[in-house]
């Protein structure tokens, strides 16, 4: 994708992934993992965000360990691995987005068509190509997870209409209506 990681209050945004992901372990169309606070000039801390991207490239490898992979159109893992309630950093954010990611391989765990592993953070306003037996969120945790708009599923016929590009906002679309 476009990073392996994105962390430490870093952003990706305005961006898209033409080309084939390949890899092992933890994978997706825009980056691989998210999550990890930075801090912002005046002190604070700052979330990770990926806002406004698209993937239209393909998926393929597999994990030579046999153990549990994860794999999204979008972002493959997103989150952190250990934190308390009592201690919340700002988590991270993935909004407004859409992936017609195909996947090559049946060998992995936890594909999902936007995320493949949804540890914590807020997701919304983000689509994935309706294929196969995809969810658009393969395993998401109960706690420090939210979602911010819809996360769904969409055919190739939805995604070329209008509506779809009203639905992701005026980033995707050219002066004169159409998609980008």
């Amino acid at each position: 994708g476009i990073a392996g990681a994105v962390k430490y209050g870093a952003e990706i945004r305005n961006c898209c992934n033409y080309g084939t992901i390949v890899g092992n372990s933890i994978l997706g169309g825009i980056a691989g993992k998210i999550g990890g606070t930075g801090t912002a000039s005046d002190g604070t801390a700052k979330q990770s965000v990926i806002s406004t991207v698209y993937n239209l490239g393909s998926i393929e490898g597999g994990d030579i360990t046999n153990s549990p992979s994860h794999m999204g159109g979008i972002v493959g893992e997103a989150g952190y691995d250990d934190w308390k309630e009592e201690e919340l950093p700002p988590m991270p954010v993935i909004e407004t987005g859409y992936s017609t990611a195909v996947y090559e391989s049946t060998v992995f765990d936890m594909r999902g068509a936007v995320i493949g592993y949804f540890k914590s953070g807020t997701a919304g306003r983000l689509y994935g190509l309706q294929y196969g037996k995809l969810q658009p969120i393969a395993l998401k945790d109960i706690k420090g997870t939210t979602l911010s708009g819809e996360v769904a599923l969409k055919t190739e016929a939805d995604m070329k209409k209008a509506l779809f590009v009203r639905r992701l906002g005026n980033a995707f679309a050219l002066p004169d209506g159409s998609d980008t």
